[in-house]
């Protein structure tokens, strides 16, 4: 997630685009691509060691 994927329609919604490194996780699975901008890696991310949804989280903080 970067400001760039963040979109605004013609009613002021926010809209999220850009999902072309997005994958499907079942409940208790990792992922461990390096995917995604330098200045909103998570720290799972950098350290290889498995991510979750949780690191959309950390880059939505990284956002606001």
């Amino acid at each position: 997630m970067k400001p760039e994927n963040v979109l605004m329609d013609e009613e002021g919604y926010l809209k999220l685009a850009d999902f072309g490194a997005a994958k499907h996780l079942k409940a208790e699975e990792k992922a461990t691509s390096f995917v995604g901008n330098p200045e909103y890696l998570s720290p799972e991310i950098i350290t290889g060691m498995g991510h979750d949804k949780t690191t959309d989280f950390w880059s939505f903080g990284i956002l606001m």
